[in-house]
């Protein structure tokens, strides 16, 4: 089986064009994200900035404490008074400054350490107050005897007690990264251009009139075919996951973050899940092969009735689309299961894990991520059984019309 699994392999996937689409696709990815550091990081866009961050930051980087964060504050604030009547002077070159211009200074600090270090701080109260308001949510509904509220909101309160963030990094990159979906259609295009040419080779060469003559009717073959399509998704997907993370990492710095509970960036304050920034990598790298895997497998149900690659690549593409928008919409609204249900939620893990969503199934209440993922499980794995279903009686068909 594994020579089987080989062949399908080299014969699909193992030509020039995927590999000159594999580096074309990768280099296109890496002057994106170079371009999201020099379009949005002011430390990219202003050389003074990253000198001035990068010299102070080793003073305040680490573990939060009172003298931390009274000497921020003995260095944020007379700026912030010379600059609160709007008097303060433009002028660069001023002496004593750590860009060469009092509002470039308080900016910079603004910015980059008083709102962040603000947020980490203070974000046990936001959750202390989300915990609380969660128990008393459980004493209302158990009042009114509503099981289904009482459930979720000791969920809730679970969720968020104790939550904390003791330490300061730079993260700015970690907000980029959470946000970027750029590559996800990168590897959607490539899996698609692969899986789209599976069966169709075979009608346009005619080969699949010998299908029939192989042993168990060709099932081994279409069962290798199968196993050749999601080694080749999992390992487009995940390509693109390694890429993104490294160049990230390399580019803003996010190693020095990388132990972080995901909840200190701020536009993840409500995440589902308790993970540090590099597990939450690695779950959203596993969710977005998922979610490719999912789309690859329908996408193969339809290549299956075409003789030519084209309409099932231009399907594919259209169905992309259309989750996508669906997705975008439906994430953003009180449709959870339809959410859910969407393979894109999975493709943009922050969907997911970065929102505290439940699903009502059959009246017990689970995490939106919960759902997503066994009811992608169920819909590929069908997928796969069509395929095998289809393939294997076609080939039957033209056996015994051969």
């Amino acid at each position: 089986m594994r020579q089987l699994i080989y062949f399908e392999w080299r014969k699909s996937f193992h030509r020039l064009a995927v590999l000159a689409l594999l580096v074309l696709f990768t280099a296109v990815d890496v002057a994106k994200i170079y371009s999201v550091y020099q379009e949005n990081s002011h430390l990219a866009m202003d050389e003074s900035w990253h000198t001035a961050f990068w010299g102070l930051y080793d003073n305040y980087a680490g573990e939060m404490n009172t003298d931390k964060i009274n000497s921020l504050l003995v260095l944020y604030r007379p700026l912030e008074e010379q600059t609160a009547d709007l008097t303060a002077t433009t002028a660069y070159g001023i002496e004593g400054t750590l860009t060469g211009n009092i509002w470039s200074d308080k900016n910079l600090i603004d910015r980059y350490y008083m709102k962040p270090m603000q947020y980490c701080y203070t974000y046990q109260n936001l959750a202390a107050q989300i915990h609380l308001k969660a128990n008393e949510n459980v004493s209302l509904y158990t009042v009114l005897n509503n099981s289904y509220e009482v459930s979720k909101n000791r969920r809730i309160a679970a969720l968020y007690n104790g939550r904390q963030v003791h330490d300061f990094r730079y993260t700015e990159g970690w907000r980029y990264y959470v946000y970027y979906d750029f590559s996800v259609v990168l590897s959607l295009l490539l899996c698609l251009y692969g899986l789209s040419q599976m069966f169709p080779r075979e009608r346009e060469s005619r080969m699949d009139m010998l299908l029939p003559t192989a042993r168990n009717g060709g099932r081994r073959t279409v069962a290798g075919k199968l196993i050749a399509g999601t080694l080749y998704i999992v390992g487009i997907s995940l390509w693109f996951s390694v890429v993104d993370y490294f160049l990230f990492s390399s580019i803003f710095n996010l190693w020095d973050g990388a132990a972080l509970p995901i909840y200190a960036i701020n536009n993840l304050a409500y995440a589902s899940v308790a993970l540090t920034m590099w597990q939450y990598a690695i779950a959203t790298a596993l969710s977005r092969a998922l979610g490719i895997w999912v789309v690859g497998m329908a996408i193969l149900i339809i290549s299956i009735f075409c003789r030519h690659a084209m309409f099932p690549i231009a399907t594919g593409v259209m169905a992309t689309m259309l989750l996508s928008l669906t997705g975008a919409k439906w994430s953003y609204s009180s449709h959870t299961w339809l959410a859910a249900l969407n393979p894109y939620s999975l493709m943009a893990g922050r969907l997911l894990y970065g929102r505290t969503e439940f699903v009502n199934f059959f009246g017990i209440p689970i995490l939106s991520w919960e759902a997503a993922v066994p009811c992608a499980l169920t819909v590929g794995l069908c997928s796969v059984l069509m395929v095998f279903h289809f393939s294997c009686r076609g080939n039957q068909k033209r056996g015994r019309h051969s």
